[in-house]
């Protein structure tokens, strides 16, 4: 979130600078750095709030190791079109979150098709590890997840499954 005195080319600027340098360091380490926007509904003022922007930001950047952390849940918020996104864009995605809208709850308790997004990406070809993030997981949390994903029952530590809840691991 930039300072109130800060205009939004400063910002701008000042985040391409950084993400060169930071992405410079991580490719001397063999890591990749990930940009996450965040709706602006959840958290205001917060200066990357839709994918759009953050690709047109990786653009800038042009460094192979930056990557979008494309977490459904805000995407939906801000530009909705999530399977649009997973076609033109997987091989730039370097890891998703998921929750589902309103409430950021389990996938499968509101509006998104989630059965329909792991199946897509899947059928791309998406390997990465993917964290289901939540405010209240339910009790059944598990059976809800299992039943998106073409029935199968998932456990924390499957193939690319981590179950979070405001920062704890699960």
């Amino acid at each position: 979130i930039p300072p109130a005195d800060v205009s939004t080319a400063q910002a701008h600027d000042t985040l391409v600078r950084n993400l060169h340098f930071a992405a410079d360091a991580a490719r001397q380490q063999g890591v990749r750095v990930l940009l996450e926007p965040i709706n602006h509904f959840d958290m205001p003022g917060f200066f990357v709030n839709r994918p759009s922007q953050a690709l047109a930001i990786l653009d800038e950047v042009g460094a192979d190791n930056l990557f979008l952390l494309y977490d459904i849940y805000h995407a939906q918020r801000m530009e909705g079109e999530l399977a649009s996104t997973l076609r033109a864009h997987l091989p730039r995605i370097g890891h998703m979150q998921l929750a589902d809208t309103p409430g950021r709850n389990e996938p499968a308790t509101g509006e998104i098709n989630y059965r329909y997004l792991f199946d897509l990406a899947d059928a791309l070809g998406y390997m990465e590890l993917s964290v289901i993030r939540v405010l209240e997981p339910s009790t059944e949390h598990n059976l809800v997840v299992g039943e998106v994903i073409s029935g199968k029952m998932l456990k924390e530590g499957e193939p690319w499954v981590h179950i979070r809840k405001n920062g704890a691991n699960y």
